[in-house]
């Protein structure tokens, strides 16, 4: 799935979910929407808004979005999530 994905702060970052990687240990093959909206509000919004924050506004519980927001961001719990919050960033580096 491909797609143009418009920042607030104007950058044009190109929008795609991974797709089919190998099972590791039995995590999921593909990113939610909910995990893509948050690396993307993430990445945008570094040093404006917290990953918490971020979270809350990809649609996660309010109540849980701290852990969620941690969780989400490390390598071994979510490794896509991990890889694409990279990606993102690569190409706000080399637009």
């Amino acid at each position: 799935m491909w797609g143009i994905f418009q920042s607030r702060i104007g950058y044009r970052i190109a929008l795609y979910v991974i797709l089919p990687y190998m099972s590791i240990m039995g995590l999921p093959k593909k990113l939610t929407e909910m995990q893509i909206k948050f690396a993307q509000l993430l990445v945008t919004n570094e040093g404006r808004k917290t990953p918490t924050e971020c979270a809350i506004e990809a649609g996660y519980d309010k109540d849980s979005a701290y852990v969620r927001a941690s969780e989400l961001r490390n390598p071994k719990k979510y490794p896509l999530v991990v890889k694409y919050i990279g990606e993102i960033r690569d190409c706000l580096l080399y637009t």
